[in-house]
């Protein structure tokens, strides 16, 4: 329920619903991560900068794909850092990910 929770938010698009959804990205249910990763990324506000880089250390490999995707969705340079760690992540699908992701926010 949670994890439905954390994506209609993002489907909401609300920056409203950003307190809530770095509550849900520390659950212990890593789908419940992920889909607040996923949600971050959909509402596209600055304001999930901390909740993004919480999870960019998530024991999860999707979690943490997600979550470059999510800091490239908002655009913020703030997030650049983060993103460039994860491109040397020892998971290949996750850094190829995150390369993209930093193309991404590069412009």
């Amino acid at each position: 329920m949670r994890s439905f929770a954390a994506l209609a938010l993002g489907l909401l698009g609300s920056p409203a619903g950003l307190p809530l959804l770095a509550r849900l990205a520390q659950d212990p249910d890593p789908v419940v991560r992920w889909h607040a990763a996923v949600a971050l990324g959909d509402i596209g506000d600055p304001g999930g900068l901390d909740a993004l880089r919480a999870l960019a250390n998530d024991h999860v490999p999707f979690t943490r794909a997600h979550t470059a995707i999510a800091l490239a969705q908002i655009g913020d340079p703030a997030g650049i850092p983060v993103v460039e760690r994860l491109t040397k992540d020892d998971v290949q699908r996750v850094a190829a990910i995150s390369q993209a992701a930093l193309r991404t926010l590069r412009g």
